[in-house]
């Protein structure tokens, strides 16, 4: 036994034993479940599939997963009138159709702004071989002025400015 189970007393060691016994009913109970759901699902797959079939067993899994989820969420929801039905499938439909209509809305912007970056991208390369002015002012005039602010570097004056009025501070 463990060290610290060594120095209880005995109502001590019998409320451990009782929960001891409780664990372990949980325990057999979690795994009865477990091989409950199970056999249901094998029973399921048997039934859904001949033993031929049982090849694919990740499609036939997946089979009745679905069946088993479609079939839970029908009899949830089935608790409606024929006429909450008829009315939810309108607003189904005209859901869908909002969709849809929302979707060609958004995939004509979004062409209309690609076609758009694409036309300006192609107008401005086919410019840029032309004497358009920026490209010019771009080609020519930059290595001149940096050279000429190079040379006249020594000529630049530094004034500085300085605050009389201004009180409380001592230099």
């Amino acid at each position: 036994m463990d060290n610290w189970r060594r120095n209880t007393t005995a109502e001590q060691e019998a409320l451990q034993a009782k929960v001891d016994a409780e664990n372990f009913y949980y325990v057999i109970l979690y795994l009865m479940v477990m091989i409950g759901m199970f056999s249901f699902i094998i029973v399921a797959i048997l039934q859904e599939r001949n033993m031929l079939a049982l090849s694919n067993l990740t499609q036939t899994l997946e089979d009745v997963f679905k069946r088993i989820f479609i079939t839970y969420m029908d009899n949830w929801r089935r608790n409606t009138t024929a006429e909450q039905e008829a009315l939810q499938a309108k607003v189904d439909a005209e859901n869908f159709y909002y969709v849809i209509l929302y979707l060609m809305v958004m995939i004509g912007m979004f062409s209309f702004i690609i076609v758009a970056i694409l036309v300006s991208t192609v107008k401005s390369k086919r410019q840029e071989h032309s004497n358009d002015p920026y490209h010019e002012y771009i080609v020519d005039d930059w290595r001149e002025k940096y050279k000429s602010q190079i040379l006249n570097l020594e000529e630049s004056k530094a004034t500085i400015h300085e605050n009389i009025g201004a009180a409380g501070l001592s230099p």
